[in-house]
């Protein structure tokens, strides 16, 4: 056994806890693989339909102010504050998201990649004139000043390639968004925004992975009774 920095013993994984991690990390691989190569069938004319869509039951859900179930959005202020993202061509939200939910009213934020391995940051979205290409090619705020999270948002809407009916999210990887939202206790509802067809009974996760407040489609919002615990009936809408 290998002792780590300043000489405390190390803890080897157990053999088991190795093996189910290493089965879950290949269902997840094999999961990306394939929602990757759906979205790629479909063409523009379907996918900004679908978008649109999304904006839909966005605008719908933000305009009422409530999460079923839930009681209102954590915070009375109005407009209402969401952090976003910038959608890669392809992928559900359309490149325009942010843009959309600012024309609702909305105070938009989006995240920057700091560095590899670190939690995002998020700043005020102004207009596209303000996003510059970031990391990965996502485009990022240009804006100076940071916004916190933790006590600023009403609503967060992620990212993701696939959900499970119990809120688990299924990312590209990278685990920005499960660090970023780790502890999010008292913060806003988490939402993330896939195809209706990526809303699937079952998502594999480690207890690591984020598990989401509800799920946006092209068929509607669905909120989760419970944020974080497997095995809660959603609330379809």
């Amino acid at each position: 056994m290998c002792p780590r920095a300043g000489g405390a013993p190390g803890r080897l994984a157990p053999v088991n806890a190795v093996n189910d991690r290493t089965a879950v990390d290949g269902r997840k691989a094999d999961l990306r693989r394939e929602v990757r190569a759906g979205r790629r069938t479909r063409g523009d004319d379907e996918r900004l339909r679908r978008d649109r869509l999304i904006h839909h039951h966005l605008a719908d859900r933000l305009a009422r102010g409530v999460v079923p179930g839930a009681g209102p959005l954590p915070s009375s202020r109005t407009p209402p504050t969401v952090a976003a993202f910038c959608p890669l061509p392809g992928e559900p939200g359309g490149h325009d998201l942010p843009e959309v939910l600012r024309g609702l009213g909305a105070r938009v934020v989006l995240p920057r990649v700091r560095a590899a391995g670190t939690p995002l940051e998020w700043y005020t979205y102004t207009g596209p004139e303000g996003l510059t290409r970031g990391a990965y090619g996502i485009r990022e705020p240009l804006a100076t000043t940071p916004v916190d999270v933790s006590s600023e948002v009403d609503v967060v809407l992620v990212p993701a390639l696939a959900v499970g009916a119990d809120g688990a999210r299924l990312g590209q990887g990278g685990g920005y968004y499960d660090r970023t939202l780790a502890d999010r206790d008292g913060r806003g509802t988490v939402w993330a925004v896939v195809d209706h067809e990526e809303f699937l009974t079952d998502v594999p996760a480690t207890p690591l992975d984020l598990r989401v407040d509800g799920v946006v489609t092209d068929r509607g919002v669905t909120t989760f009774a419970g944020r974080r615990h497997r095995g809660r009936a959603p609330h379809h809408h």
